[in-house]
């Protein structure tokens, strides 16, 4: 496991892709990991991500970025890891482009727009070009909308699954096109392979506390053909430590665990807000 930013790897290359094949995380499909066990494993045994890796001989080895893509977008939030995955890519010698999305705004809660400056001091210090795109009221309709009738519908949506597919690698990667870059990259905690030509594999990130690669688990193809994730071989301690040591990161920031537009966690006082008629 590595222990070092310098472990990152960026061997390998990927293709845009064809049509969207059952995704598999390890060779498991996503539907076989609803509790985080691999159901080929023996029970107790870890995450399928080690159990499947060790599982599989001779199969690649993950890479969080093709060596082919020069321009890359990075999404970034001004937080420490879409900071340290734009950094990396810039230590790799590509040309980073940092783009930030408007996503919420209520101006009488915590859901601020202060990652919107966090972001552009960022880019600034990086030296990276920064473009700050409003999705407003593409993020209502197609994230927060479908979250709110959800919960009127008595379920428990996963808003950032659909996010991701949707506005990161939908919109965002749309973006990073038009800015005449080749991929996008993001700071979540998973891995990419190539296991056979034309076919783009998911797995799960080396940090088994912080793996992300659920989140992503809803990108077709031709998405995970466009992303780079310089993350997935790196554990959340290393990352942070080494923001932290180059300066990059205030020893103090605060690391979000709960939505972007419910940045307090309070599910019940924002659909009381979103809903006065009420659910």
């Amino acid at each position: 496991q590595p222990t070092a930013i310098s472990a990152m790897t960026t061997t390998g290359a990927r293709r845009a892709m064809g049509p969207m094949e059952p995704l598999s995380i390890d060779g498991v499909l996503s539907s076989d990991y609803p509790n985080g066990r691999c159901r080929t494993g023996p029970p107790g045994d870890a995450p399928c991500g080690r159990h499947c890796r060790n599982k599989a001989e001779g199969q690649p080895e993950s890479n969080g970025m093709a060596t082919e893509k020069r321009n890359v977008a990075v999404g970034l939030s001004g937080g420490t890891d879409s900071t340290m995955a734009a950094y990396l890519l810039r230590e790799r010698g590509l040309r980073v482009v940092g783009i930030t999305l408007r996503l919420w705004h209520e101006p009488s809660t915590r859901s601020s727009e202060a990652h919107l400056e966090r972001a552009a001091e960022v880019a600034r210090r990086l030296g990276i070009p920064h473009h700050i795109i409003d999705a407003r009221d593409v993020f209502r309709s197609t994230i927060v909308e479908p979250f709110i009738a959800a919960y009127r519908a008595g379920l428990t949506p996963s808003p950032c699954v659909r996010c991701n597919a949707r506005i990161k690698f939908g919109l965002m990667l749309e973006a990073a096109r038009a800015l005449g870059c080749e991929a996008l990259a993001t700071g979540h905690y998973a891995r990419l392979d190539e296991p056979e030509p034309g076919r783009c594999r998911l797995r799960r990130g080396v940090d088994p506390d912080k793996d992300q690669s659920y989140f992503l688990a809803h990108l077709s193809q031709d998405q995970l053909a466009h992303a780079v994730l310089p993350l997935g071989d790196l554990t959340k301690r290393v990352v942070a430590a080494e923001g932290r040591r180059l300066g990059l990161i205030p020893h103090r920031l605060e690391e979000s665990q709960d939505l972007c537009f419910i940045p307090d966690g309070d599910y019940v006082a924002f659909l009381r807000r979103q809903c006065p008629e009420g659910l």
